[in-house]
């Protein structure tokens, strides 16, 4: 697993010493971020504007902790590259396509089609399609989707508002 960038750590590329560190450690540092976080499909990519520079982050979550992993400027060709091969997984993976048969899942952008989506894994979906949709959805949105959504059953509504220890009478 990549090591953790703290707030006292020095940036990606530089030596506490003031030195640089060879750029090829750099890329494989990447690579191996990208690799790992690929495999896990519970991340989010984050990038700050911090003093006029953009730098990325990857943030994914570890039971009910929320960590990120520092890859670097945007700047980089090597991060930019990492950051726009994980900006490309837009879609649903393979194992939610069932629930999308009138539709054409390839089709579908998880930004785009949020609450479509969110509406489809809530009234048909499984635990397992559950878990992937709150790592790959912040909470408020499924709550905002729970709330106002017309495309949700009242039984599907009452039961995932007594799931996330929601006032039922939100529900009606």
């Amino acid at each position: 697993m990549p090591a953790q960038v703290g707030i006292d750590s020095p940036p990606l590329g530089s030596d506490p010493i003031g030195g640089t560190i060879e750029v090829i450690e750099s890329l494989n540092y990447t690579a191996c971020c990208v690799k790992y976080l690929q495999e896990v499909q519970k991340m989010t990519i984050i990038v700050r504007t911090i003093h006029g520079g953009q730098y990325a982050y990857i943030s994914r979550r570890e039971g009910k902790r929320t960590v990120q992993t520092y890859l670097g400027p945007m700047s980089r060709p090597d991060v930019q590259a990492a950051v726009d091969s994980l900006s490309e997984e837009k879609g649903i993976p393979a194992r939610l396509r069932r629930l999308f048969w009138d539709t054409d899942s390839q089709s579908l952008d998880s930004s785009r089609h949020a609450t479509a989506i969110i509406e489809r894994v809530l009234e048909l979906g499984d635990l397992q399609d559950m878990r992937w949709l709150q790592h790959r959805y912040a909470g408020t949105m499924i709550a905002q989707v729970l709330t106002l959504s017309k495309g949700l059953s009242p039984r599907s509504r009452v039961f995932w508002n007594l799931w996330f220890g929601r006032d039922v009478s939100c529900a009606s």
